[in-house]
């Protein structure tokens, strides 16, 4: 009906999309300036950065292994995004207020809630190790959300993906930087596992839909 919330769906949220991928061509003409003789200074040509991006892969078994699990994990993850919504609305019958509460209330505050606890740990242990504990929670909410007969059971299982994002998130800003063992190696690292992020959102929320249908 006309000014039912589904007008938002349609209209506002892919224009806001728009914006935002507007938006991001602003990084396009910001000046970069680093130290003299740091790794990457300057622009560079493209093939250059695919040629840095390769040799750090190559050369850093350590932090490779790091990205490919982190990659599995993060692909599957970011399938089951456009599915949940999908699942909750046509099998257990979720309306609006549900997905604003399954996907922002729930998640996004426990997620502030719990960052700072996340932080101190983070200080203690290597992300890899950290990350894999992180993602035993996360798998609380995939099986909760697989085998729930009702919306409530969705409820729970946000809020242990809530309190597994409070730390994943900072994982994943910090995560990278960790196998960085000098500050002019930080932006190469940190511009290797931004790209894979990039990657895996462009392409998982595709395959997830696909395999469903």
């Amino acid at each position: 009906p006309s000014g039912s919330p589904g007008d938002l769906v349609i209209y506002l949220v892919p224009l806001i999309g728009l914006l935002g991928f507007l938006g991001t061509l602003i990084f396009f003409w910001v000046p970069v300036r680093e130290p003299d003789g740091a790794a990457g200074a300057g622009r560079g040509s493209a093939a250059d950065t695919l040629r840095a991006f390769a040799r750090v892969w190559w050369e850093d078994r350590e932090f490779r292994r790091y990205e490919n699990f982190f990659f599995v994990f993060g692909f599957a993850n970011i399938m089951t995004v456009p599915l949940t919504q999908i699942h909750a609305v046509d099998v257990l019958h979720a309306d609006y207020l549900d997905l604003a509460m399954i996907n922002v209330a729930l998640v996004q505050g426990l997620m502030a809630v719990t960052m700072a606890w996340w932080g101190k740990l983070v200080d203690r242990y290597p992300p890899a190790r950290l990350r894999g504990f992180i993602n035993l929670i996360f798998c609380v909410d995939f099986l909760l959300l697989a085998v729930g007969p009702t919306i409530e059971w969705v409820y729970v299982g946000r809020v242990f993906r809530g309190i597994a994002l409070g730390g994943g998130t900072l994982i994943w800003m910090l995560g990278s930087l960790y196998y960085a063992r000098t500050p002019d190696k930080v932006p190469i690292y940190l511009g290797v596992h931004t790209v894979l992020t990039g990657v895996r959102w462009a392409l998982a929320p595709f395959a997830g839909v696909w395999l469903k249908a």
